[in-house]
């Protein structure tokens, strides 16, 4: 029953799965995907809030994300890609917007 915004939090795990890596080192962009791990896991958290439109929703919500691992593949080439800091782990901060669909019900 929409009646007024609605704050909310989320926090959670994520799972990352690798799908390509390049770089662009000044003569053309390079693959670099088997210098990093397939997959990683990762720590969100964020607020946000649902605006009612009818019997629907507007969303709006900043996330951030941290990952908990290194993403670097280990394997002792790690200086010829020049990845060869002690540990690399990603970091976001998402904004987003969307719409929330109401589906079933009697309204």
């Amino acid at each position: 029953d929409p009646s007024g915004a609605r704050g909310f939090v989320t926090a959670g795990l994520e799972l990352g799965i690798l799908l390509e890596a390049s770089a662009d080192f000044g003569e053309g962009t390079v693959d670099i995907t088997d210098d990093f791990n397939e997959m990683t896991i990762g720590a969100l958290f964020g607020a946000g809030a649902l605006v009612p439109v009818g019997r629907n929703f507007l969303l709006f919500e900043i996330q951030y994300n941290q990952g908990l691992d290194d993403i670097v593949n280990r394997d002792g080439h790690e200086d010829e890609a020049g990845l060869e800091s002690p540990s690399i782990k990603y970091k976001s901060l998402n904004l987003k917007a969307g719409f929330l669909f109401v589906l079933g019900g009697d309204r």
